[in-house]
């Protein structure tokens, strides 16, 4: 399902970076990469020079035996990544994580930011770590769960995916209800969910725990990929934007501030 990902690039990267990016994607079965700049430039010297960079950048992606295309157009970075995504038949996008501060997260935005709110492709926000395993195979995975319309997003992914991981944590926070039999009965509904997530996962991971919390979602979720000491994070977009949303960015949006690790989101 992850066999082709498009990857935007400024062309500032590490080649040290694009390295560990190619051996990380290279356990979600990713056979294919297309490497893409946007140059609305009109100096056709400067154009050459780039290209001939990604032609280089490309060169780190062969020599993990994955095949790479490179792209260059002019335009507007997020909707020209959307278009070339969908030209490409890419099955997702890989953005590699630059942190950015709240003012420009919040006020002046950003073409990754545009990007997760533009589009409905599955996102990898990639950030270079050594993993758990002490390879670039992910060992720990924590699915953050809503315990709704997300899980049949998510469920073949996790099923299907050739993620190699040792270790697989079904997370769901929620809000305490009002009163203690409210909350009790919500409790063993969200426990009954995440042990059907659980039994459909069984036969991809050497071991599966349940993690059920009350708490403010993002940083409850944000805490457990630390004290988990999580490879990746795997959560689904929710297609509902409440307000707020426009100014203080999605769980979607935000967890990657939060996190130390890699983020998968599915669209």
């Amino acid at each position: 399902m992850l066999k082709t990902t498009l990857i935007p690039l400024n062309l500032k990267e590490r080649d040290q970076k694009l390295k560990t990016l190619a051996g990380f994607i290279s356990h979600f079965g990713t056979e294919t990469v297309y490497l893409f700049h946007v140059f609305s430039g009109s100096r056709e010297a400067e154009k050459k020079r780039r290209e001939a960079v990604l032609r280089e950048k490309a060169e780190l992606f062969r020599d993990m035996k994955i095949s790479v295309e490179t792209i260059i157009r002019p335009g507007t970075i997020a909707d020209e990544i959307c278009k070339t995504a969908a030209e490409v038949e890419a099955d997702y996008i890989t953005l590699l994580w630059k942190k950015k501060n709240i003012i420009k997260r919040t006020i002046l935005s950003s073409p990754d930011t545009n990007l997760l709110r533009i589009c409905s492709y599955p996102t990898l926000i990639y950030k270079e770590q050594m993993v758990s395993s002490g390879t670039q195979q992910p060992g720990t995975i924590i699915y953050a769960t809503d315990c709704k319309r997300a899980d049949k997003k998510v469920l073949p992914y996790l099923k299907s995916v050739p993620f190699g991981a040792k270790k697989l944590y079904l997370l769901h926070v929620r809000q305490r209800a009002p009163d203690p039999e409210t909350d009790k009965k919500r409790h063993q509904e969200m426990t009954d969910k995440l042990e059907k997530l659980a039994e459909a996962c069984l036969d991809n991971y050497d071991s599966i725990k349940k993690v059920l919390l009350t708490g403010f979602i993002r940083s409850r979720i944000a805490g457990e990929s630390r004290k988990r000491d999580a490879d990746l994070l795997v959560i689904g977009r929710n297609d509902k934007v409440r307000p707020m949303d426009k100014v203080l960015g999605s769980t979607a949006e935000s967890l990657p501030h939060q996190t130390h690790c890699s983020v998968l989101i599915i669209a």
